[in-house]
C-alpha cells in the first residue's frame, strides 16, 4: 500500500503538469512592457541589433517602441513595425518536436497615414501567413485591437516567432500587441506522456506483484 500511496500523487501531479504547460505562454515580453522607456510618445526608428525591446530581436528594417502615443491592446507599450521601413521582429523559444501550438496576437494599425489596410506576415513552425487590419475611423484612443489567431507545428526543439510588416511608409505601420503562444490544450507533451506511461507500468507492475503476494 506505501508504495501505491506514492505513485498516485505523482501520476496525478504529472497529469497537473501537463495541463500547467497548455496553458503557460511560451513567449517572453509578449506585451512588450519591459524594456527602454519610451516615455509618453515613442522611441524609433530601432534598426537591427537593437536591444531597446527585451527578449525580442530586430531583424530587418526599422520599427518604433510605442509608449503614450496611443491605446494598448495590453499594458503601457506596443510596435509599430514601420519605423523608417518596414521592420521585422522575433523571438526563439522552447518547443516539442511534432507538437501543435496556437499564437495569439492583437493587431491594430498606425493610423496618422499610408493606407487604411496594414498588413504584416508572421512566421512559426510550418506556418506562414498573412494578416490585415483595416484602420477606417480608427483613431489614437480608440485603435479598435483585434486578436488574430493561428495554429503550427514545431519542426524542432526551438521554434522562432516572427512577425513583418508587408507595407506601410515612414511612419505608419501595422501594429503588434500582447503576442501569446501556448501549447494546444488536448495534447500532453512528450516528456510529460513518458512519465505518465511510465507511471501507469510501475502502478500496474506493484499491483500485480501484491495480488502474487496476496495469492500465496
Amino acid at each position: 500500500m506505501k508504495a501505491l500511496s506514492i505513485i498516485r500523487p505523482l501520476a496525478l501531479a504529472g497529469a497537473l503538469l501537463g495541463c500547467g504547460l497548455a496553458q503557460a505562454n511560451l513567449i517572453q515580453n509578449g506585451s512588450f512592457e519591459t524594456g527602454a522607456n519610451p516615455g509618453g510618445s515613442f522611441i524609433g526608428p530601432l534598426g537591427v541589433g537593437n536591444t531597446s525591446i527585451d527578449d525580442w530581436a530586430i531583424t530587418v528594417g526599422t520599427v518604433d517602441y510605442i509608449g503614450g502615443l496611443w491605446q494598448h491592446a495590453d499594458g503601457d507599450r506596443s510596435i509599430d513595425l514601420v519605423g523608417t521601413s518596414l521592420g521585422t521582429i522575433n523571438q526563439t523559444f522552447a518547443t516539442v518536436l511534432d507538437q501543435i501550438y496556437s499564437v495569439k496576437f492583437a493587431m491594430a494599425s498606425n493610423v496618422a497615414g499610408g493606407d487604411n489596410v496594414k498588413r504584416l506576415k508572421a512566421i512559426a513552425g510550418d506556418f506562414n501567413g498573412d494578416f490585415s487590419f483595416d484602420d477606417t475611423g480608427k483613431t489614437n484612443s480608440d485603435m479598435g485591437w483585434t486578436d488574430k489567431t493561428f495554429q503550427f507545428k514545431a519542426q524542432g526543439t526551438q521554434t522562432t516567432l516572427s512577425f513583418a510588416a508587408l507595407n506601410g511608409e515612414c511612419c505608419f505601420g501595422p501594429a503588434l500587441d500582447n503576442v501569446r503562444v501556448e501549447l494546444v490544450d488536448n495534447q500532453v507533451p512528450e516528456p510529460v506522456s513518458a512519465l505518465l506511461v511510465g507511471l501507469s507500468l510501475a502502478s500496474l507492475g506493484w499491483s500485480r506483484r501484491n495480488r502474487q503476494r496476496t495469492a500465496g
